[in-house]
């Protein structure tokens, strides 16, 4: 029966967001919620996917997939795929809402995120997750508005989340967390409602500063919680805030593709509420720097140095619009990540006042299998 529906319905079938990563002559495509197994397509069923944008009957599907590659599809063949789709959680439909929607509820509900990465990479019981992310002794130790760490697998990079984390010095009341967006998100930017759940405890959010910007902004800025759930720039960087400064409260948010306009506006909005915070208070943008290789598209991996270099020197320097710039301007043709996080990142150092930073590390992560390379940075931001 379920083979038949969209048959006996006549509905248009509409693929979800999905991501899709090419694995030799296939492609692993995967919800862009992060939901599901994911499947394994080659590029006949690739090109049905995107046939499948909910202006198209079953009968125009085939059509156009016939005038396309020359090849006229079964009525059973084309139900297998909407069956795997299905399945796999890959078509907008009631099933997939239900779902998002009990997620959401299921976390609102509970007051907190679940940690998605505990256990895999990093401890889940508190003494030896702090034995894992607790590097050598740094000094002398410094006060700090501002942190750029990056989000890459804590297994890889520690050192450099280290090298930023372990200099700071005292504690803070106020930590606003900045990721950027691996799943799909509807919005420019989002706020997570709850707190989240670290080895040392909840980490709460500040409810009164998430109150003021609902009245600004509205009540959009909670609808992308379900972008939150396997968010490993968020989750990353509350096992250290949640460590070293057990009784701050955090503000963690996204953003994922804001116009520079936008990102002024919300910049000056913050600047307003934080101020009151600026001297208990630190901000965290979480990136990564480039993304090169055949993993990421490219024929081979090179060495995106220069072009990092360039990039972190004009965020150092908290020249953030130029930064976006230089990225805009070359395609951003070594994928750096955080290009809008860090603009938001930028817009707000500068108007509180922070002073420029310092580069304290730089490493690439070479990954031979794939042929590809990640680096990733660390900078501090001190109070001026």
């Amino acid at each position: 029966m379920e083979h038949n529906y969209y048959y006996m319905m006549g509905l248009k079938p509409q693929v979800a967001p999905f991501t899709v990563q090419p694995l030799g002559d296939k492609f692993y495509v995967k919800n862009a919620y992060g939901l599901g197994e994911g499947l394994l397509v080659n590029g006949s069923v690739l090109l049905l996917m995107h046939l499948m944008d909910g202006s198209r009957d079953l009968l125009d599907i085939k059509a156009d997939f016939l005038r396309r590659t020359g090849k006229l599809l079964s009525e059973e063949e084309l139900r297998d795929v909407l069956w795997a789709l299905d399945r796999a959680l890959l078509l907008q439909n009631g099933r997939l809402q239900q779902i998002l929607q009990q997620i959401e509820t299921e976390i609102r509900d509970r007051g907190y995120l679940e940690p998605s990465h505990a256990g895999v990479v990093y401890p889940e019981d508190a003494d030896s997750c702090r034995n894992f992310l607790v590097g050598a002794d740094i000094k002398p130790k410094e006060r700090a508005l501002g942190v750029m760490v990056p989000h890459m697998d804590l297994r890889v990079a520690k050192e450099t989340y280290w090298q930023a984390y372990g200099r700071l010095e005292g504690s803070y009341h106020l930590v606003i967390i900045m990721g950027v967006s691996h799943y799909f998100h509807r919005h420019p930017i989002s706020f997570l409602p709850v707190g989240i759940k670290t080895p040392f405890g909840i980490l709460e959010v500040e409810d009164s500063l998430l109150k003021r910007i609902v009245q600004r902004f509205g009540d959009w800025v909670f609808e992308d919680t379900v972008a939150y759930v396997e968010e490993h720039s968020i989750e990353f960087q509350a096992l250290y805030v949640k460590m070293l400064w057990p009784k701050a409260k955090v503000i963690p948010m996204i953003v994922a593709h804001a116009s520079t306009e936008f990102m002024e506006e919300v910049a000056d909005f913050m600047e307003v509420i934080l101020r009151p915070y600026k001297d208990d208070l630190v901000v965290i943008s979480s990136v990564d720097m480039s993304h090169v290789g055949r993993k990421f598209g490219d024929p081979s991996s090179y060495d995106p140095s220069l072009t990092d270099m360039k990039y972190l020197e004009l965020m150092r320097k908290l020249y953030y619009p130029e930064a976006y710039r230089f990225l805009w301007e070359t395609d951003n043709i070594t994928r750096i990540d955080g290009q809008y996080t860090n603009y938001l990142f930028g817009a707000l150092l500068k108007r509180l006042g922070s002073a420029e930073g310092r580069l304290l590390d730089y490493r690439k992560y070479v990954e031979e299998l794939t042929d590809s390379v990640v680096s990733y940075a660390s900078l501090v931001f001190p109070v001026s």
